[in-house]
């Protein structure tokens, strides 16, 4: 039977040493099930398909052009109040 080829596994210490993030809150985050993960015992690691997925759900998009529309136009309000 051919064998798998299995995806290497980062600790949460080093991808939050990597990408400068707060080990705490990595630790807090696999706690609460917020990321998928992998659990071996008390142990928590990611695959690099799950970093890759934990960076872009963490990732803010600009606002749609239609909500800026509505940025600009409150702030051209204000300035003529003011």
């Amino acid at each position: 039977m051919p064998r798998t080829e299995l995806p290497k596994l980062h600790t949460l210490e080093e991808v939050a040493e990597e990408y400068g993030l707060s080990l705490r809150s990595l630790k807090d985050g696999a706690r609460a099930r917020r990321f998928p993960h992998v659990r071996f015992g008390n142990r928590r690691y990611l695959t690099p398909d799950q970093v890759d997925a934990l960076i872009k759900a963490k990732t803010e998009q600009p606002p749609e052009d239609e909500a800026m529309d509505k940025v600009r136009a409150r702030r051209a309000r204000a300035r003529r109040a003011a």
